[in-house]
């Protein structure tokens, strides 16, 4: 029962390493330690203590899965020969398990790559500096692998998940960097180095900038999951650490901006949902004066030129659409922007607004104006229906086949009207 419940807690500790961004749980480091402790008791005492309740299988297997465990968590520390010999012990056992050759192979690859640290780092930052994507990704994951309690290169391969928009990936790479920084084994190795206080001040602002630069990769990778509120307090975590940052300062006030956007956007759509479209349309207001992102202005425009549809206010109306058209083109032509244009729902929202200008153009009376919108409003929900058809998810073809069929209806009213007109 002992080494059941050295071998089970192993796999609780194994777990919990894997799970922790859901957690927020900065123990990772210490769980892999854990693992590996629990795991080694086990084997040991299987291994010396004859008279045990087991049959010789039931022995095999618990040896078998602990030597696993304890891989997986050699793996993660960087122990990679100590991980390679344990897989090697379980191959005996499994001798065809692909997976388990699969490993070897990879550790075999890493443990033959004799480059070191520094050699690494100096090849990750020549690729980045010549824009090779592959070559970056390629050495990060060896650079990674061979020296996973290096918290610089986590930070650096956080760096580079969150500029290429894998935001999940980077959340775990700074939660295990956040881990190794608050790793009290680890800080207190660290010091036994430290000979004079002038050292000892200089690691400790060099580990508070480290730090820093974390949190603020943390805070990005949240930003770009929408999760606003999270970014804030990592954000403001940072900037506590390093206050002078410039670009910490702007990042924290963009944020606090989103934040307050999400609380006009909830506001104006729950007046809308009401009927109250004038109310909704002086929010949408306050949101364009007060909120200095103009990458969120083309659908704070098109919801306001909704606001003015519904209240008849025609001229208004086309002159917000106008208005988003123009920001839309001046934002794809920007290289650097405040914040970046999400294509896809740019699509969508310059859609609806040719549709809401054409309706505004039709009801002045304007039809052959009107009526270019709605063609320019077809082309875009095509381009739309083209990319999305390859989705699983019948309910999103259904709505865009909808959306095709009404646009086509009203095109075909307007031109029955025309040629009544004519």
């Amino acid at each position: 029962e002992m080494v059941q419940c050295y071998s089970n807690r192993a796999g609780c500790h194994l777990m919990l390493f894997q799970t922790a961004v859901k957690r927020d749980d900065r123990l990772m480091v210490h769980h892999l330690r854990s693992c590996r402790s629990d795991c080694s008791t086990a084997i040991e005492i299987l291994s010396s203590v004859k008279h045990l309740e087991l049959t010789q299988q039931q022995r095999q297997t618990c040896i078998l899965k602990c030597h696993m465990k304890r891989a997986s968590a050699y793996s993660h520390l960087g122990e990679l020969s100590d991980a390679l010999e344990d897989l090697g012990t379980a191959m005996q056992t499994l001798k065809t398990n692909p997976e388990i050759q699969d490993k070897v192979h990879k550790l075999i690859a890493l443990l033959k790559d004799g480059r070191s640290k520094s050699e690494l780092t100096e090849t990750i930052e020549k690729s980045m500096k010549n824009g090779d994507r592959a070559a970056t990704r390629r050495n990060l994951d060896i650079a990674v692998r061979k020296f996973p309690l290096d918290t610089k290169l986590r930070a650096t391969n956080a760096q580079w998940l969150v500029e290429n928009q894998s935001y999940k990936q980077a959340l775990w790479e700074t939660t295990m960097a956040m881990s190794i920084l608050d790793d009290k084994y680890r800080v207190d190795i660290d010091e036994e180095k430290e000979t004079t206080l002038k050292d000892s001040m200089k690691n400790v602002q060099d580990r508070q900038k480290l730090r820093s630069r974390v949190l603020s990769l943390r805070a990005s990778a949240y930003a770009g999951m929408l999760e606003y509120g999270e970014a804030l307090k990592n954000y403001e975590l940072a900037l506590g650490l390093f206050p002078t940052h410039p670009g910490l300062q702007k990042a924290t006030e963009n944020i606090q901006m989103l934040i307050k956007a999400e609380e006009y956007g909830r506001k104006s759509s729950e007046l809308f949902a009401k009927y109250k479209y004038y109310k909704a349309s002086h929010v949408l207001t306050s949101f364009l004066k007060k909120i200095h992102l103009p990458h969120l202005h083309i659908g704070v425009l098109c919801n306001r030129a909704s606001c003015f549809l519904a209240t008849r206010q025609y001229e208004k109306c086309i002159q917000d659409c106008s208005r988003a058209l123009n920001l839309h083109t001046v934002l794809k032509q920007q290289e650097d922007q405040n914040g970046k244009l999400d294509a896809a729902k740019c699509v969508d929202w310059i859609r609806t607004i040719h549709v809401r200008r054409g309706t505004a153009l039709c009801w002045q009376g304007k039809l052959e104006e009107g009526l270019h919108d709605y063609e320019e409003a077809l082309r875009l929900q095509l381009e739309i229906d083209t990319s999305r058809h390859s989705s699983s998810d019948p309910s999103i073809d259904e709505a865009s086949s909808k959306s095709i069929e009404v646009i086509k209806a009203d095109i075909s009213m307007i031109k029955r009207q025309l040629c009544h007109d004519g």
